[in-house]
């Protein structure tokens, strides 16, 4: 005889097999959720790692873009014939209109803020004014990168491989090449690539 089997008996699943099913599915969407968190922890990281390249980057153009605009001009009669010092944890020069609603040369200085360790800045004042004496000149600061451990600039009077680099420049010159260079603090995922800059003005007497 053929065994009868109720409608009930035919189309349900069995406890065990619910059960089962219900365990397959949570570790599917165990395995999804993993992935998903994964690809958003992935992705916020990335993006932090572009904003620090681009923070560098930024840095760089704008250092470039100072320096490259370097006005050497000797004072007569001044106690630095040369308004450019080049120190190893400082560099002070001359630079034209360095706003557009501005006019005249200006001193900028680039170096370690005065108010934030592991902060660089760079400084602007007007560089020369009527009856006032150089040290009454107000500086105003702009802040460049935090978190930096270490700054130095190097300098060099040739442009050709293997010129000798000195960490500090004697004012009776103009260097021909400004290496500046920067170490974040540890930890930190930003990377300083070596930063070079070549001076192409000449040397021009105060009219």
């Amino acid at each position: 005889m053929t065994p009868h089997l109720n409608e009930g008996e035919a189309s349900g699943f069995s406890l065990i097999e619910t059960i089962v099913g219900l365990t397959l599915l949570s570790l599917v969407s165990g395995v999804l959720l993993s992935a998903v968190l994964l690809g958003r922890n992935a992705l916020r990281a990335t993006n932090v790692k572009t904003d620090a390249v681009v923070e560098v980057m930024n840095a760089q153009r704008a250092l470039r873009g100072l320096i490259e605009r370097i006005q050497p001009l000797r004072i007569p009669d001044a106690k630095r014939s040369l308004r450019f010092t080049g120190g190893e944890k400082e560099l002070i020069f001359l630079i034209d209109d360095p706003l557009p609603a501005t006019t005249g040369l200006y001193e900028v200085a680039i170096g370690g803020s005065a108010s934030a360790r592991g902060r660089v800045s760079v400084r602007l004042r007007q560089a020369f004014a009527s009856n006032a004496k150089e040290g009454d000149l107000a500086w105003n600061e702009m802040d460049l990168l935090d978190g930096v451990e270490r700054l130095s600039f190097r300098y060099s009077a040739g442009i050709t491989p293997g010129a000798e680099w000195m960490p500090e420049w004697p004012a009776d010159a103009l260097p021909s090449l400004i290496q500046i260079d920067m170490l974040f603090a540890a930890g930190d995922q930003r990377i300083w690539p070596a930063l070079t800059i070549h001076l192409k003005l000449e040397e021009a007497p105060w009219r």
